[in-house]
């Protein structure tokens, strides 16, 4: 089944909404003669700006053949996982296909998993998913059932159908809860698209996701970055006359890697810049 790229509305109509394929809801039965709520997709919510996705980064360059892997994947999966080292740039190329989603598509949140306190992953989730759900389940029913309560998220997430980005999975302070969420929506979520960043691809979801390795910008990327970055307002002549296959070579092909050369003096040192400036 063909989907349009990172707008998984389905072509033939809603997911199935029978007890074998998304569970109990546990939502108030529709008046009878009312529309189905799952007849149309859910208008766009207003969601506070911690949970929106940021404008593109205006240096972002390269990496078409890695957008147009990840467009065909999220045609085909529910859950996508983007690695690759501290640095790469996987939020930001994240970002930026997110941003080229068609303009009729679901709605979109990004959840900085890393800002999120210890236990509160599934609560933000559930108030996310329900500011586009006119009729939202009643968890006080579902909290002792906890098999329920994923079924309920899925359900949530499919109804958007949403795109769920969730960023900085590294340092989620409760990896388990995570992988509960993920491995359920791997197997369950029909129209929903979760996207998730990640050094790494831990063991308990292989098989189960795709995952999409980030490459690192090639040295011909660099000087169009170069460029880029000036047009940003950036001052870049420390780095202008630099080969940009040493850069490459230096670097790793990183933007942190490239951005922490820039570095002034009087601004504290990324984690990077010594190793980098001895190189050079």
């Amino acid at each position: 089944m063909s989907r349009d790229v990172l707008n998984p509305h389905p072509p033939d109509g809603p997911p199935d909404t029978g007890p074998s394929a998304q569970g109990t809801s546990m939502r108030p039965s529709s008046p009878a003669g009312a529309p189905s709520r799952t007849t149309a997709a859910s208008p766009v919510p207003r969601l506070p700006l911690s949970l929106r996705l940021p404008n593109p980064d205006p240096t972002f360059v390269g990496h078409g053949e890695t957008l147009a892997t990840l467009h065909t994947l999220l045609q085909d999966h529910p859950v996508v996982v983007l690695t690759g080292p501290a640095g790469i740039g996987k939020s930001t190329l994240a970002t930026e296909a997110l941003q080229r989603r068609p303009p009729h598509a679901g709605p979109l949140a990004r959840l900085p998993l890393a800002t999120l306190p210890p236990g509160t992953l599934q609560h933000t989730l559930r108030r996310t998913l329900a500011l586009g759900d006119a009729i939202p389940p009643d968890w006080r029913l579902l909290d002792p059932l906890p098999e329920e309560a994923l079924a309920a998220l899925v359900d949530l997430a499919d109804a958007g159908p949403w795109t769920l980005l969730l960023d900085d999975a590294d340092h989620h302070p409760q990896p388990d809860e995570l992988l509960d969420i993920l491995l359920v929506a791997a197997r369950w979520s029909r129209h929903a698209r979760w996207i998730l960043t990640l050094r790494t691809l831990p063991d308990e979801l292989r098989g189960h996701v795709a995952s999409l390795p980030v490459p690192p910008l090639q040295p011909h990327d660099i000087p169009p970055w170069l460029d880029r970055m000036t047009r940003a307002g950036h001052d870049t002549t420390a780095l202008a006359p630099l080969d940009p296959d040493t850069l490459h070579h230096t670097t790793g092909g990183r933007p942190a890697a490239l951005r922490a050369l820039l570095a002034t003096p009087d601004t504290p040192d990324h984690p990077d810049v010594s190793r980098v400036r001895a190189l050079l």
